[in-house]
């Protein structure tokens, strides 16, 4: 009797063990910006848009909206952390910023920058906090990775912590 408690108790420990492994927690490449807690009105002001939990980035494309008629956009500057240049347009009519990448020699991972958008709040703005970027829904973010060896893979975006 004394055998069969001890085998089930050392079973019931050891499905525990390989369960708690199963559902940990699995970390994704997340874009995030971080920018001033308050806007105020004529005020400068900068974005900074990087990548969490990235693993042997490439290249990434990805297009994102501000309100141009409560902010300007000034300039958008890439991160020391890219190689290669970083592409930009921008429609300050729609306030639309697409942005591509592409370094096959030089891979991004864990926590990097991207770039930085400076923008100027207009003068009609209320001071206090604000939504200044968000990812746009139509367009096809992308991020590729590439282990060196095989060919590249499309790494779909699962957030834009915006």
């Amino acid at each position: 009797m004394k055998k069969s408690i001890i085998l089930c108790v050392a079973a019931i420990l050891l499905l525990l063990a390989t369960t708690t492994a199963t559902y940990a927690e699995d970390p994704r490449l997340t874009v995030v910006n971080s920018g001033p807690e308050f806007v105020a009105p004529d005020a400068e002001f900068d974005i900074l848009v990087g990548v969490e939990h990235a693993e042997d980035i490439v290249g990434f494309q990805m297009k994102i909206h501000y309100d141009s008629t409560q902010f300007e956009l000034i300039e958008i500057v890439q991160s020391g952390d890219l190689a290669a240049t970083l592409n930009q347009t921008s429609d300050e009519t729609t306030g639309t910023i697409t942005v591509n990448y592409l370094d096959i020699n030089n891979t991004i991972a864990g926590a990097e920058d991207l770039f930085t958008i400076t923008f100027k709040a207009a003068s009609d703005v209320t001071e206090g906090p604000h939504t200044v970027l968000w990812e746009s829904m139509e367009y096809t973010n992308e991020f590729v990775s590439w282990d060196g060896i095989s060919d590249p893979e499309k790494i779909s975006s699962d957030g834009f912590d915006f």
